[in-house]
């Protein structure tokens, strides 16, 4: 089973899946503070780059100047 699956994209950034259509897999899901820690992290950590509050290191931003 998996445990955490997500998709991405410009708008949505990070965003946690819960079922997979016509596939017979299902993502484990829990109602604990631990569900989807993964995938919450990685947004957190892409949103932090994208606003600014952590350093983009990887070179992923292109300022514009107007």
């Amino acid at each position: 089973m998996v445990s955490e699956l997500f998709l991405s994209g410009t708008a949505a950034v990070i965003a946690p899946v819960g079922t997979l259509v016509g596939k017979d897999r299902k993502v484990a899901r829990s109602v604990t503070a631990s569900r989807d820690r993964n995938t919450l992290r990685l947004h957190g950590t892409l949103t932090d780059i994208q606003i600014g509050r952590s350093p983009d290191t990887h070179g992923w931003l292109t300022p514009i100047k107007g």
